[in-house]
């Protein structure tokens, strides 16, 4: 009995023994592990796993590292469109997460590698949103023109609305864009700004990079409530003016305002001269010629002019038609009255601001 007694009690020390050795072995083999198996990510996105019941220094891997990547303290960085697996090993356990990696911008980046003259590569985006107003940005087709600019404006406020444009800023030229309207409250609006590659030619502009216009917002009854700026930034949009020659005679510089003629002999153009003005001041200024003359004979006694916001230039062609039996291969000179108004405070010019009124000319011989 005493003998049965001893045997059964080695064999319990025995198993007992067994257990104790065996035991963390077979605590750490449940415990080690991720917090995720599965992970879906976007392309350039970050992920920290955590590890739980770790003995030691964990080893982290990746079966495609074009994929995806980990750090040493195992955060997955996702490199490009796929799947792949994470590895953590502790010791001899291994623990993994399986990673796929999405690009949700795939189309689009394709379609900006694809762009071509004909179109922007501008992301509709919100470009304003204060005072009760969102206004976003898209492109725009149109007919004639290649370099659009369609805005959406969304009136927020409990009031009815008046918008109203009259200049918009591409590249740091301003070019005269007129544009306004009523705007009921919760309706919306919609505003094309269209180009034609000739209004870019004098400026040299065959790449647009950002749009600026100014809006002025008033009641309905005409009291102003408040102006703003909608920056409008592309991605490199080719406009294809190309190449564009031209010489230019200095008409006025005085007092931050530079104004030079610009002259063209490409046949292929019906107009043959244009402006550049650089308007340095604080105030915005209203461009206007009158009387026309080719090759001293009065061709027209006309009014064209654009607005130069304080701080841009402007170049670009003007209006002035070749007539008769005058080529541009026979025009010898152009003289016109030129004359300079500061805009005021409501956006009118009057004659009795005119701070600049003087005959300036081209010589094309």
């Amino acid at each position: 009995m005493t003998s049965k007694i001893r045997c059964c009690g080695a064999i319990l020390l025995v198993v007992s023994i067994i257990l104790v050795v065996l035991s963390p072995f077979s605590a750490k083999a449940g415990a080690f592990n991720v917090n995720k198996k599965k992970a879906i990510m976007e392309v350039d996105s970050f992920l920290q796993i955590k590890t739980t019941g770790s003995s030691g220094k964990i080893k982290w891997s990746s079966s495609d590292k074009s994929v995806a990547t980990v750090s040493k303290k195992g955060k997955i960085t996702a490199k490009a469109e796929g799947s792949c697996v994470i590895y953590a090993k502790d010791g001899s356990d291994i623990c993994s997460v399986q990673v796929k990696v999405e690009d949700s911008n795939k189309e689009e980046k394709a379609d900006t590698k694809k762009a071509d003259k004909s179109e922007t590569t501008l992301k509709p985006s919100t470009v304003y949103n204060e005072n009760g107003i969102t206004i976003t940005a898209d492109k725009y087709t149109h007919e004639y023109s290649k370099s659009s600019l369609k805005l959406t404006i969304q009136n927020n406020r409990s009031d009815d609305i008046t918008y109203s444009a009259n200049s918009v800023i591409i590249n740091g030229f301003s070019f005269t864009y007129t544009n306004y309207g009523t705007l009921y409250s919760g309706k919306k609006a919609s505003m094309q700004v269209d180009f034609y590659d000739s209004d870019l030619e004098y400026a040299h502009v065959n790449v647009i990079e950002e749009y600026k216009i100014p809006l002025s917002i008033s009641s309905k009854d005409g009291d102003s409530l408040f102006k703003c700026t909608v920056n409008v930034k592309t991605s490199a949009y080719e406009t294809g003016t190309g190449s564009y020659e031209f010489s230019g005679s200095e008409a006025y510089n005085k007092d931050g305002l530079r104004i030079v003629l610009l002259k063209s002999k490409n046949p292929s153009l019906k107009h043959p001269f244009g402006v550049f003005v650089e308007n340095n001041t604080d105030q915005d200024m209203f461009v206007s010629f009158s009387n026309l003359y080719y090759n001293d004979e009065l061709i027209a006694s006309i009014v064209s002019g654009f607005n130069v916001l304080a701080h841009t230039k402007y170049a670009g062609e003007q209006s002035f038609f070749l007539y008769g039996d005058i080529g541009i291969d026979q025009l010898e000179k152009v003289d016109l009255e030129l004359y300079i108004q500061p805009k005021r405070n409501d956006g009118w010019v009057s004659s009795a601001d005119v701070i600049i009124s003087d005959l300036v000319s081209i010589t094309y011989t």
